[in-house]
């Protein structure tokens, strides 16, 4: 054999080799339950809460729980007990639900005490309603076409958010969740200076509220990178020296406006119908600091997702209106979607457009009940865009309401 094919030889065996290693590797390293005893559900309570603690999915890929931060003194109860695997090595596990039986996850069985906790101020008993429910199937809300005039008169009604522009840097304590939203975690997050964010004075008192989850990955990662998720909320300030940190402007020309927050679901109309129990596949996010930002979601999985670490992020460089269209210019290609080479060189070499069909619609107001007093759900509106080529929809907001 030649001294050619002789490394050619040597290079596939060395590749071979390599590819055979790599997946042993890889399945090496992965969870999997190798034992799994149901028992009766039991209360057990954590007995420490100095760091946090999770609980996981089956596959010990996803954080579910964040146990010792859910409440000061909350019970759980252990419905399975399973061994996995990891490495070779076995480790104890318990499965947690809890006395509602909603799933929690799984978590390794030291630091756990048997029995209600006993600095609790109440013991609930397990009640596991959903085990024996059929899943639900996804369910279709009603959503009404609007006219102009209708729709131009319930936007003013709705309103516009405020905007604010950091002069300092500033560094927050930022609160996270995990997959299921129960607990969270106090992850430092630093907002640069010059950093355009939503927010909201309040008229009432010394507070200002900031909506962290509408930033960037680029400042959020902190708490991407523990595998978190941003819960709905915001984030508040009582330093009334901090507060002195942020300047009025007015609303970035990126957002749209009649109450948007800048974010995008695809799917159009039918879509909106079934957004209660069915997500769209792919969402977008303007974020308020000028990113145009893209998920890939699961249609089963939960409205959270909705804030995970986006796989796309790219920063919007120019804005130019003309009409209903947003021209967003961008310093590369944003993937998946149509963008018009305008330049060879620069920050704004391609172009993004967001166009406002000026299609809206409405969800109807419906009576409800809580804590016995009676109240109107008002409308919620919604509207349609292309966005790169794409249709999907953005909520508009509600109509604010008072209770009787």
């Amino acid at each position: 054999m030649s001294k050619l094919g002789i490394k050619v030889v040597a290079a596939l065996a060395l590749f071979v080799g390599g590819g055979m290693l790599t997946t042993t590797t890889a399945q090496a390293s992965a969870y999997k339950i190798t034992s799994s005893e149901d028992i009766t559900p039991t209360p057990y309570y954590l007995t420490r809460y100095t760091k946090p603690r999770y609980a996981w999915d089956k596959t010990h890929t996803k954080k579910m729980t964040v146990l010792n931060f859910i409440y000061p003194y909350y019970d759980e109860y252990v419905v399975q007990k399973v061994t996995m695997r990891h490495n070779g090595k076995d480790t104890a596990y318990f499965h947690l639900k809890t006395c509602y039986g909603t799933d929690l996850g799984y978590v390794t069985t030291d630091g756990f005490k048997k029995g209600y906790n006993p600095q609790g101020d109440e013991q609930i008993p397990f009640d596991d309603g959903n085990a024996n429910r059929p899943a639900s199937e996804p369910h279709r809300q009603m959503i009404n076409p609007t006219t102009k005039k209708e729709f131009a008169k319930a936007a003013k009604q709705i309103g516009e958010y405020d905007f604010y522009k950091t002069t300092k840097k500033m560094t927050f304590n930022v609160p996270f969740t995990a997959y299921t939203g129960f607990g969270d975690v106090n992850i430092p997050i630093t907002i640069p200076a010059g950093t355009l964010i939503q927010g909201e004075a309040n008229a009432s008192g010394p507070a200002f509220f900031l909506s962290a989850g509408l930033l960037s990955q680029k400042i959020l990662n902190p708490g991407y990178r523990e595998g978190l998720w941003l819960p709905e909320g915001g984030l508040s300030i009582y330093n009334r020296k901090k507060m002195k940190n942020f300047k009025r402007v007015k609303r970035p020309a990126y957002l749209p406006k009649n109450g948007s927050t800048g974010d995008f679901y695809s799917g159009g109309m039918t879509a909106m119908q079934y957004r209660g129990s069915l997500l769209s596949k792919q969402s977008v996010q303007i974020t308020t600091d000028g990113y145009v930002e893209v998920r890939q979601n699961n249609p089963k999985d939960d409205a959270i997702v909705y804030s995970s670490k986006p796989a796309t992020s790219v920063k919007i460089k120019r804005t130019r209106i003309k009409g209903h269209t947003r021209y967003l210019y961008l310093a590369k290609k944003l993937k998946g979607f149509k963008t018009t080479k305008v330049r060879y060189k620069g920050k704004h070499q391609y172009r993004l457009a967001l166009v406002n069909l000026q299609d809206t619609y409405e969800t109807p107001p419906y009576d409800s009940e809580y804590d016995d007093m009676p109240y109107t759900v008002p409308s919620s509106y919604f509207g349609i865009m292309h966005l790169g080529g794409k249709t999907f929809y953005t909520p508009y907001g509600s109509i604010p309401y008072d209770l009787p």
